[in-house]
């Protein structure tokens, strides 16, 4: 699933739980706020519940975790070219976005992919240009 929005939410929160993990033992109210920052309202449900169970057996007891290292999430090349494609739009400039590696990526799709048909004009919309006289 490209970008999913809860699994995405999920792992990114429990990312963050491991990654402060790494570096001291957590407690329940650091993975609470960590959980209510970073997730949705009703992922400390879900998350804190497989936590303490240790059905997801990333953390011990006294809040510590058996990983050395903090976790990574990189990007697949698939959300790589999706990204590269939302970049050739000329208005995605106006946010400045600045995503490294992504040089040698070819875009999933390119503008020339696609037809837009009701594109703005000099203020008409070219569906309606043809039958516009410039009277009012």
């Amino acid at each position: 699933m490209l970008f999913h929005e809860i699994y995405g939410a999920y792992y990114r929160t429990m990312g963050r739980i491991l990654s402060a993990a790494v570096s001291h033992p957590v407690t329940q109210e650091e993975i609470r706020r960590i959980i209510r920052t970073h997730a949705f309202g009703e992922s400390a449900l879900a998350i804190e519940s497989a936590i303490r169970e240790e059905r997801w057996q990333l953390l011990h007891p006294d809040g510590s975790t058996p990983l050395q290292h903090a976790p990574e999430l990189p990007l697949t090349s698939l959300e790589k070219r999706w990204l590269k494609s939302l970049l050739l739009d000329p208005r995605a400039r106006l946010f400045e976005l600045e995503i490294p590696d992504l040089e040698d990526v070819q875009p999933l799709f390119t503008p020339a992919d696609y037809r837009i048909f009701d594109r703005m004009g000099m203020g008409i919309p070219m569906r309606m240009q043809a039958t516009y006289s410039g009277s009012v």
